[in-house]
């Protein structure tokens, strides 16, 4: 219903990227890539320098193709002063293998949530097989979390970052409680954009812990409906090496493959 009236929209105002953009996005969480692609470019040559267009396009290279390199590409045509395109770069060097380049991106100041930059960093170092700092961070971002000034008993990201630092520190019953607490807090029925990113993160924090039937549960969850998630994502995540050899999560991936959007 929202692409018939951005659609609508746009035949009255064909030059309006916010308008295009919005296209873009939706047509991205139906897995129309192509569609996606399209619009992005169309509101690139409108208004080259708005960063946010170079940001979706990376991601568009990811979700249809796992393509990385392209991703990072099209991230380094923009002028790189937009923060979201700092964090996209991250992103997409950690899906690329490219973990020093990742941790070289991360800029403490980008991340605004509590402890969200120190999990980060954790979970680089663990990729880079620094357990050490790896735990250091975790502890770092627990003991910011549970500052007075950091506490958010109502909003699920709040929830994530415990959820995130206690399974990084071995608390697995701790870890998925405060998971299933964001769980309530965002259900993505009631909004697909924004509370799908809590469901792929509450995946992550029972994958990482163990509770492998409940994190493909949430990634089955996440590819049979509009999402900003795909196979071709997910088959790049290095979140999900403790899922590599189900069997189940293997068949979601083929499942779910993009060549099979419509």
């Amino acid at each position: 219903q929202a692409q018939k009236l951005f659609k609508k929209a746009l035949t009255l105002d064909p030059q309006s990227t916010a308008i295009i953009h919005s296209l873009a996005v939706s047509c991205m969480l139906l897995r129309e890539y192509d569609q996606t692609e399209t619009f992005l470019r169309r509101a690139v040559a409108l208004d080259p320098g708005q960063e946010e267009h170079y940001y979706f396009l990376a991601k568009l290279y990811v979700l249809r193709d796992g393509d990385t390199k392209t991703a990072l590409s099209v991230l380094e045509e923009s002028s790189r002063t937009f923060s979201r395109i700092r964090t996209a770069g991250l992103q997409v060097n950690i899906l690329a293998g490219n973990y020093a380049s990742a941790l070289d991106r991360l800029v403490m100041d980008d991340w605004t949530r509590p402890g969200e930059g120190h999990y980060l960093k954790a979970q680089i170092h663990g990729l880079m097989g620094d357990s050490d700092s790896e735990r250091n961070h975790y502890q770092l971002a627990l003991a910011e979390l549970h500052k007075p000034d950091g506490r958010e008993d109502d909003d699920a990201w709040w929830h994530i970052g415990l959820g995130k630092a206690y399974a990084g520190l071995d608390r697995a019953q701790d870890a998925v409680s405060e998971a299933n607490k964001a769980g309530q807090l965002a259900p993505i029925s009631e909004d697909h954009y924004y509370n799908s990113r809590v469901v792929y993160a509450r995946a992550e924090i029972y994958a990482k812990v163990g509770r492998r039937e409940m994190a493909i549960d949430l990634l089955e969850q996440l590819l049979s409906m509009p999402s900003l998630w795909s196979s071709e994502w997910v088959r790049l995540d290095p979140a999900w090496a403790p899922l590599r050899d189900e069997p189940r999560f293997q068949k979601l991936l083929d499942e779910y493959a993009t060549d099979l959007a419509p």
